[in-house]
């Protein structure tokens, strides 16, 4: 969440808790999005959209290269397939390059453009005001407490599913 947590710096707007909190809360609330067909994007981007540019912008920042199809597809615990039918969405709209490996052209790595960079800044902007209209409601100690509440349900719910399951991923 380093890209993210940068991106927050830059917007003195949304300080009304630290850096860490929103990276807590943030962290909690893309659980959220990933559970909810939310969609707020203006420019007419799905999650998985809006999800495989967050990883391929967050893997950059983390490593300073480009993020695979293969490391996106498990970073998001998706088909490779999967992930390749939104890429061709993406670039299509001009929000992604694929750059092919000479020697190995399956090797694929993906390249957020400008427009893919902008457009995910516009979206996670309007998530920061949809999360401060709805902290109005809340002194600063509820809120903190709905973070760490939510953060708890999200372990909690992940548990339980890797029980159900019988693995130990949680």
């Amino acid at each position: 969440m380093k890209y993210l947590m940068e991106l927050i710096g830059s917007c003195p707007e949304y300080h009304r808790i630290s850096h860490e909190q929103y990276s807590a809360f943030l962290g909690s609330f893309q659980s959220l999005l990933k559970m909810n067909p939310f969609i707020l994007a203006e420019d007419g981007l799905t999650r998985s959209e809006i999800m495989l540019i967050y990883q391929a912008m967050e893997f950059s920042h983390d490593t300073g290269g480009n993020i695979t199809v293969a490391e996106a597809a498990k970073c998001l615990g998706v088909s490779m397939p999967s992930v390749s039918r939104t890429l061709r969405s993406l670039s299509e709209k001009g929000y992604i390059e694929r750059n092919f490996n000479e020697n190995d052209r399956r090797s694929v790595r993906i390249v957020v453009t400008e427009s893919g960079k902008n457009a995910l800044e516009r979206f996670l902007k309007t998530v920061f005001s949809v999360l401060d209209k709805a902290m109005e409601e809340f002194s600063d100690d509820e809120f903190l407490k709905i973070i760490e509440l939510h953060g708890r349900f999200v372990k909690a719910i992940k548990k339980a599913v890797s029980s159900e399951r019988g693995t130990d991923n949680a």
